[in-house]
């Protein structure tokens, strides 16, 4: 058991030193007491005995590992002022007792020692499980299996004190702690460092849930609205307040928030895009939210659509994450699902505004048409009749003239306009029968 721990110190030490981040180290600190133990029983086991202080100090380093944990409860949300020197201060009192104590501890230290350590360790447990009852999704439950191992570490400690008080055989009491201590360990394991494999399992549920809610909204949904959704949903599964930028034209755009208050007129040039996504937090978009919503801690997410990024979730927390990677990787995955929607939606919004301008052309041609048809129609009379006298004219003066009466102009010039009326009579009598059939009005 304890080289469970001393491998969680190990994991967690090199994840703090690549990481360089306060939390990080808070993590390492509640691993460290433990492992030291492993240590110096190891090294007792493998040089001999040590000196008598080296034990010690061993035992007064497992009593500041609730102080510890308290300070990674801190870390993550508020606690009253006056509470991690209270603990602090008990742990001194309870190492000073040990440290002084010549000889085996008497029983009434050993059970001020465990006082301190229990009541210390349940008030991290219960403050862990007040904060994973705020939190949704693999958030809450990792914050809710660390609460059950800082609870399940102070309940050893305690079945061990309980043994030291009464005549229950070191052989049950050291089965129990072992188990429970085990338990502990694993849980410390799932809740700090997470299998990559049970980190997808969590990811996994909570994206196939937020995909499902999000197909649910209607048709006429806004891509607005659905920026909106994105916001409220990583509010609750982060804890974070929720800022959204996207990329509309030459600038980036507020889309959507939730947790904190920024005019959603506010833009910023679209060449911040790449600056604000580097992870450095130097950028001007990132000193800007920072200062208009008094967040220190702030982390950019990309959105990510067909390889590009067309905008960033700005996840901005008072105070750091226990799960801040996996709170990452999760909003930007179900940014990329958003953003896809969200351009299918106006993909489909674009076809049916071309739907309706086509719609609306067809409508106005065929209208055409029919005016032209109606027209045609009514003024058959008005187009027949300048013609017919046109023609039948034209055919009394070729008929009555005769062979000795002269005419004022030649004879060929009547044939051409007799001609030419009887050809265009033809024509305007087809595109009347035709006006006619599509006006309706042709009588059979």
């Amino acid at each position: 058991i304890e080289a469970q721990f001393g491998l969680l110190f190990v994991v967690s030490l090199w994840r703090a030193i690549r990481r360089r981040d306060r939390l990080a180290w808070s993590v390492t600190l509640v691993f460290m007491p433990i492992a030291a133990l492993f240590a110096i029983q190891l090294a007792d086991g493998l040089a001999g005995p040590l000196p008598r202080w080296l034990p010690t100090a061993g035992t007064v380093f497992l009593l500041a590992q609730p102080v510890f944990s308290l300070r990674l409860v801190a870390d993550l949300r508020a606690l009253p002022r006056w509470m991690l020197p209270l603990a602090v201060g008990g742990f001194a009192i309870a190492a000073t007792l040990l440290i002084v104590s010549t000889g085996q501890p008497s029983l009434p230290l050993i059970l001020v020692a465990v006082a301190v350590f229990v009541v210390t360790e349940a008030v991290a447990a219960g403050y862990l499980a007040l904060e994973a009852a705020q939190r949704r999704g693999s958030a809450r439950s990792r914050l809710t299996i660390a609460a059950l191992a800082t609870a399940g570490l102070a309940l050893a400690i305690l079945v061990a004190g309980a043994a030291a008080a009464t005549d229950v055989p070191a052989t049950v009491s050291g089965i129990l702690i072992r188990v429970i201590a085990l338990l502990a360990a694993i849980g410390y394991g799932i809740a700090f460092l997470p299998p990559r494999w049970l980190s997808r399992a969590f990811q996994a549920s909570e994206a196939f849930a937020y995909h499902e809610r999000i197909l649910a909204s209607p048709p006429s949904a806004e891509p607005g609205d659905l920026w909106t959704e994105l916001a409220r949903a990583t509010h609750q599964l982060t804890g974070a307040s929720v800022v959204i930028l996207a990329l509309d034209g030459p600038e980036l755009r507020v889309v959507g928030m939730d947790g904190v208050v920024i005019p959603e007129a506010t833009t910023y040039p679209a060449g911040a895009l790449a600056a604000a996504g580097d992870g450095t937090g130097g950028d001007a978009v990132t000193r800007d939210l920072v200062a208009r919503t008094g967040l220190p801690f702030s982390e950019a997410v990309p959105v990510v659509r067909d390889r590009t990024t067309v905008g960033l979730v700005y996840l901005l927390r008072r105070r750091a994450s226990l799960v801040g990677t996996d709170d990452a990787t999760l909003v930007a995955l179900l940014a990329a699902r958003s953003a896809n929607l969200v351009q299918r939606r106006q993909v489909l919004a674009e076809q049916e505004r071309l739907s309706g301008q086509l719609r609306l052309t067809v409508d106005a041609l065929q209208a055409a048409s029919a005016a032209k048809s109606d027209f045609l129609a009514s003024m058959s009379h008005e187009l027949r009749t300048p013609l017919n006298a046109i023609v039948g004219f034209s055919e009394l003066m070729v008929a009555d003239a005769g062979d000795a009466d002269p005419l004022t102009v030649p004879r060929e010039w009547v044939d051409h306009i007799r001609n030419g009326g009887r050809h265009l009579v033809a024509l305007i009598n087809d595109v009347l029968d035709l006006s006619k059939v599509e006006a309706g009005r042709l009588e059979i």
